[in-house]
């Protein structure tokens, strides 16, 4: 199940980057057939938002424009203020999003100390690799990792992962 879910992971990706430009029904319905075909999933394509959905079985992954944070994220755990959410992935046991940022990674993973100890989530661990920050957190029988890195042009990406302890 984890090797389908990267692999259809990475199909999605790769055609939310090939649908920004485009903008024909005809096209909509080819990049839905490939996905589905990659996947095995259920597909649905908006190109004039340059957004793509993918549902296969309970997990449900969308990226591209106009992503929005999916009503299942945790409210315990915050979203950083003024992101554009690039990809949201929900499944039953995990909810995962990421985010683009024009702050720095510094700022960042500070305000994500301070919140998520507000919010009674317990630090597990800190790295500080390069110009990525990672923390780990456990609250009742969930864990959550928040990754925050440098990107290009200066931006900042934060990875949000919540999941059920097994």
């Amino acid at each position: 199940m984890k090797r389908k879910l990267a692999i259809l992971c990475l199909a999605v990706l790769i055609v939310a980057s090939f649908v920004t430009g485009c903008g024909k029904s005809a096209e909509e319905k080819a990049v839905e057939k490939f996905v589905q075909k990659q996947s095995g999933g259920k597909v649905s394509v908006d190109m004039s938002q340059g957004k793509v959905t993918v549902k296969e079985g309970d997990a449900t992954i969308t990226s591209g424009g106009n992503v929005q944070v999916p009503a299942s994220f945790p409210k315990d755990v915050p979203v950083y203020p003024n992101t554009q959410v690039l990809n949201a992935m929900t499944s039953p046991d995990v909810v995962h999003l990421t985010l683009i940022s024009k702050e720095s990674v510094e700022k960042i993973a500070a305000s994500y100390k301070e919140q998520m100890k507000r919010e009674g989530w317990k630090e597990t661990a800190s790295l500080t690799m390069g110009t990525t920050v990672t923390l780990a957190y456990e609250k009742d029988k969930r864990n959550a990792t928040v990754a925050v890195s440098k990107m290009d042009k200066g931006d900042s990406g934060i990875q949000l992962q919540v999941s059920q302890k097994k």
